[in-house]
């Protein structure tokens, strides 16, 4: 399957003119840019492309060319779109033109075709410019009969924009905004009716509920977030073929599953996640490799870590500690902000045990991480708060006051300083530390 896949991206590549190539490159750096990941695919695409006609490409793993194939087939679509539309604005150019200079025959002819190509390619939005253009020039001679046509015309197609809008271009949409971390416009485009509406294509579906599921989280609305989550894994193990293909992005949603029962307090779901995890090996024999593998071992024990900790066990929790070293150990720097959740909630569990030292070391590099900007803002954040609170209960004051300024002024932790995981964390501290005044 991996060579016959390799194969494809191959002839694929080769198939593509120079321009495409440009136009895959522009694309990718214009709409894609900030997807996680991407800048590796790109650049690999580019020594791939920089290769002669004669030259081997790379065989690359097959997870990635999958990836590439589907990136560089949506390039060409978008390029074919494009240049439809560009042709097509050039015509009602020429026909404006036309109808100026006392032309209106022809330029209706041109009108009509334009307005019938528009509705078969559905360019509703050229379709809306298209009509605008002619209500302005009929207007200017007072043909009556002509602009009730089309002003009938124009509100059914502002109808048909509204509930037919591309699907590709409102999840298009939707990843920008996520990109951008958006509240407001995340919550505008989740209202569609559109994203409501379940697809008949397995790949499409689980992209749109992928989709909705994050759009939930950044808007802070954990239980529905929660619920495509478990729609998306039902259909994982409802097709197993599917999980076969695509089981890092099986994976991760099993993980964020975990993560939002560990949010709403749901141990029951908590332990559901964990058993998926474990037994996921047995399930898909042969498909699973020692990347995955690794990947299993962390969340599996990330999950634990959450577990005791819901449960007060702290204790519980510490006896993972060698598991989690060992982990660590063979990481290759993988998911870095994923690794930071281990790391941050094994600092958590010594925090409870008093063990404040032991703690700070293990949050450390969860801080040095976000100056090679590899962090989750809400980890970090976590980090940051759980760090001072350790200073304070050592009695380091100089150190903490520094610490405690920045985190009252810095604007990064602004969208945090509300968070209810900040609020929880400090129900765990002895002491006065659990007063709020000194966070606010």
């Amino acid at each position: 399957m991996k060579n016959k896949i390799n194969e494809e991206l191959v002839l694929l590549i080769r198939s593509m003119s120079p321009a495409e190539k440009r136009g895959f490159s522009l694309y990718s750096a214009k709409y894609r840019a900030k997807e996680r990941g991407e800048k590796n695919y790109l650049e690999l695409y580019r020594r791939m492309a920089q290769l002669g006609e004669g030259e081997a490409i790379p065989r690359v793993q097959e997870d990635t060319a999958d990836y590439l194939i589907g990136l560089l087939t949506e390039s060409l679509l978008f390029q074919r779109r494009s240049s439809a539309e560009t042709e097509m604005r050039a015509q009602l150019a020429a026909a404006t033109l036309l109808h100026r200079r006392g032309l209106e025959k022809r330029a209706a002819r041109i009108f009509e075709k334009l307005y019938i190509s528009g509705l078969e390619s559905c360019a509703y939005e050229f379709g809306l410019d298209l009509l605008q253009t002619q209500i302005q020039l009929f207007s200017s001679i007072d043909l009556l009969d002509e602009l009730r046509e089309l002003m009938v015309r124009r509100n059914a197609l502002l109808d048909r924009l509204i509930k037919h809008r591309r699907y590709d271009d409102i999840m298009l949409d939707l990843f920008r905004t996520l990109s951008e971390n958006n509240t407001g416009k995340i919550k505008n485009i989740i209202r569609s009716p559109l994203l409501r509406r379940t697809s008949n294509d397995l790949r499409t579906e689980v992209q749109r509920l992928h989709l909705l599921a994050h759009a939930h989280l950044c808007i802070g609305e954990t239980t529905k977030g929660g619920k495509y989550h478990l729609q998306l894994k039902k259909i994982f193990e409802d097709h197993p073929a599917y999980l076969r293909v695509r089981v890092h992005l099986y994976l991760v949603i099993v993980l964020n599953t975990g993560i939002m029962a560990y949010q709403s307090e749901n141990t029951e779901r908590l332990l559901e996640s964990i058993e998926s995890l474990e037994t996921l090996p047995q399930r898909i024999p042969g498909f699973i490799t020692g990347i995955d593998r690794d990947r299993i071992t962390r969340y599996v024990l990330d999950m634990r870590l959450r577990y005791a900790l819901l449960n007060n066990e702290a204790e519980t929790g510490l006896k993972l500690l060698p598991g989690i070293r060992n982990c660590l150990r063979q990481d290759k720097k993988t998911e870095p902000y994923r690794v930071n959740y281990l790391r941050y909630n094994t600092a958590l569990c010594l925090f409870r045990r008093q063990r404040f030292r032991e703690a700070l070391g293990w949050l450390q590099p969860v801080i040095d991480d976000r100056r090679k900007g590899y962090y989750n803002q809400k980890t970090y954040g976590l980090a940051y708060l759980l760090r001072i609170a350790c200073h304070l209960q050592l009695q380091h004051e100089e150190t903490a006051e520094p610490l405690i300024r920045s985190f009252r002024r810095n604007r990064f932790f602004e969208p945090l300083r509300k968070n209810e995981q900040f609020r929880r964390l400090l129900s765990g501290m002895p002491g006065n530390l659990q007063s709020k005044d000194w966070l606010l």
